[in-house]
């Protein structure tokens, strides 16, 4: 029996070793970001030491903020599927519950996550705030 999800379909636990790598990265570029005298050096840094695009350093900081000591989590899921569950358009009452059934054991998906948050009560959403 595989020891995690990802060994089923990846033989080497590429997608463990790929969290493990974004969650890294993501919380140095909050360390980094907390230095950096603007946003604008900030992204010329991020594009010039690490040479990844903006949107991927998003996703790395928003997910190590939410998860990155949060082991029993990152252990479990894909980076995708933690991209979704970290997104700002994931209501916390479907987050908390998401990660419930985590903890407890059972796969979540990318797609799962997105299920959940198109299936919240409408009396449970959010309210939109303007930009």
């Amino acid at each position: 029996m595989p020891k995690c999800l990802c060994c089923v379909k990846r033989p080497r636990c590429d997608v463990a070793a790929e969290v493990e790598r974004n969650i890294v990265l993501g919380i140095d570029l909050i360390a980094l970001k907390s230095i950096a005298t603007s946003n604008r050096a900030f992204g010329r840094i991020v594009r010039d030491s690490f040479n990844i695009d903006g949107a991927h350093a998003a996703r790395c900081m928003l997910v190590a903020r939410r998860y990155g000591d949060w082991r029993q989590i990152t252990d479990r899921l894909s980076w995708a599927t933690l991209v979704e569950l970290s997104a700002p358009s994931t209501p916390e009452p479907v987050r908390h519950e998401l990660e419930a059934r985590i903890l407890a054991g059972a796969i979540v998906l990318p797609r799962d996550v997105r299920r959940a948050r198109r299936l919240m009560p409408s009396d449970q959403t959010p309210p939109r705030t303007a930009a």
